[in-house]
């Protein structure tokens, strides 16, 4: 039989990007990149396999058009650079300045930074100067979009060249930008404990939630693992139980369907949610004993 999903949510990051939650689902159903709509993308709406299967083919159509574009105007940078040539323009757009060789734009740089007042239009550049100029601003930029990152939250390492590989940097610029703030960018091991700790005690996820909201943050999968895992399932889950049964009557039906949806809600298993029903009958039964015996 075809699952089926109602959606719950649709949460944006700051850089944009907006997750899309499903009733029972600890991990997002999908992703969707900045720009990208779709009819089936509403909260209470129920889409079925197929739709979502379909749904996440559109949005890999999507980027992968978004990443031939930003792929194409790289090569013709590339190539401007390679050859050099005379600055035909620079203009600032959004806080980001654009030097232009011949008519192809050839750098991106950020507004402030001091090399670009030696860039004049009508200025000579040799290939081997204009690359020179390419390296030193793209570790600029690279180094500015990981303080804006840095500016919302801690980051983990892997979380940081995951973002920034999006926005089209490489591997030597990222490891470059994230070696300048060494000492605000978190190992994944110390970020993946960090993380599990706060989604454990502040919202009573499960490590199973915890390690895939990791790995969806691009931190070591090692890494993740022995985050998620450090205070083991039992005590999270009774943590969890006893804060989510302070605010229903588990005597009353509606109310224990409510409490084990929730428990779904924060990455429990049926079976985790039923152990703990148990457990909290038991402790009103055993009070109520109590307090018949004190009466006697």
């Amino acid at each position: 039989m075809a699952k089926s999903y109602q959606i719950e949510r649709i949460s944006r990051s700051a850089s944009g990007r907006r997750s899309v939650f499903a009733v029972g689902e600890s991990a997002p159903l999908c992703t969707l990149p900045g720009g990208f709509k779709h009819p089936a993308l509403r909260v209470g709406r129920t889409i079925e396999e197929h739709e979502l299967e379909e749904l996440r083919a559109a949005i890999r159509a999507h980027e992968s058009s978004r990443g031939e574009r930003r792929e194409a105007r790289a090569v013709a940078a590339a190539e401007a650079r390679a050859t050099g040539g005379t600055i035909t323009r620079v203009r600032e757009f959004r806080g980001i300045t654009y030097v232009s060789i011949d008519g192809v734009d050839a750098f991106e740089a950020p507004a402030d930074h001091p090399a670009l007042d030696e860039l004049t239009v009508g200025r000579l550049l040799g290939a081997v100067e204009a690359e020179g100029y390419a390296i030193r601003f793209e570790k600029s930029r690279a180094i500015a979009a990981l303080d804006e990152l840095l500016a919302i939250r801690d980051r983990a390492e892997g979380e940081v060249a995951q973002r920034l590989s999006r926005k089209g940097f490489s591997p030597a610029v990222i490891a470059a930008a994230i070696e300048a703030r060494r000492g605000f960018v978190l190992p994944d091991e110390v970020f993946a404990l960090r993380f599990a700790r706060q989604w454990s005690d502040a919202r009573g996820k499960s490590p199973s939630a915890a390690y895939g909201r990791l790995r969806e943050l691009g931190v070591d999968p090692a890494a993740a693992r022995a985050g998620a895992a450090q205070e083991g399932d039992e005590g999270v889950r009774e943590r969890a139980a006893d804060k989510l049964a302070a605010k229903v009557d588990l005597t009353d039906r509606t109310s224990v369907r409510r409490f084990i949806a929730a428990m779904a809600r924060r990455g429990w298993s049926y079976g985790d949610a039923k152990a703990e029903l148990e457990r909290l009958r038991g402790k009103i039964e055993a009070l109520e004993g109590d307090g018949e015996d004190a009466a006697a």
